[in-house]
């Protein structure tokens, strides 16, 4: 009976932290998928000169927003904002 109540307890703590996993690494790869995309937005913003929009990506339970900013000087950078669980690279 005891081993069956530390069992229990086990995966109450390990199932919440899986599912956190389980999303970062989502949030992750949509991210990585989307570099592409990027790299098709910078090439034509540096030969056009037009300045893209912003793209929304679903990833799991999260939304992944990519914003892009012009800065003096003609450098295009992109801010990366998630509505759910942070990862390397957007939110953190």
């Amino acid at each position: 009976m005891i081993v069956v109540a530390i069992i229990g307890i086990l995966a109450a703590v390990s199932l919440p932290a899986y599912r956190s996993y389980i999303d970062r690494a989502d949030g992750a790869a949509a991210l990585a998928g989307a570099q592409s995309q990027l790299l098709t937005l910078n090439e034509t913003y540096a030969l056009e000169g037009t300045e893209p929009s912003a793209i929304s990506l679903s990833a799991g339970t999260s939304t992944i927003t990519l914003t892009p900013t012009v800065a003096s000087g003609g450098l295009l950078t992109w801010a990366c904002e998630t509505t759910g669980e942070t990862f390397k690279g957007c939110g953190d």
